[in-house]
């Protein structure tokens, strides 16, 4: 989880990160929902941007499937 968290960390610093997250953004601001609470803009895999439910979108981020991957979750499931 930790080695997840870090590679994480680096990879928001970038500038790339950033130019993704201004987009998301500007589309919040043009669309007249900036600071109104309400859905998140999300990307699809094709890289164009919807609007999702925050529940979902922060949901499908989480650090728990990596952390199941690591070898720490492993070895806790096998020692119970």
């Amino acid at each position: 989880m930790r080695k997840h968290i870090s590679r994480n960390t680096e990879r928001n610093k970038g500038k790339e990160m950033g130019r993704r997250r201004a987009a998301l953004q500007t589309k919040r601001r043009r669309d007249g929902r900036d600071g109104k609470g309400g859905p998140d803009v999300a990307h699809r895999a094709d890289g164009s941007t919807f609007y999702q439910d925050k529940h979902v979108n922060r949901a499908d981020k989480s650090t728990k499937n990596a952390w199941k991957k690591d070898k720490g979750y492993r070895a806790l499931k096998r020692n119970g």
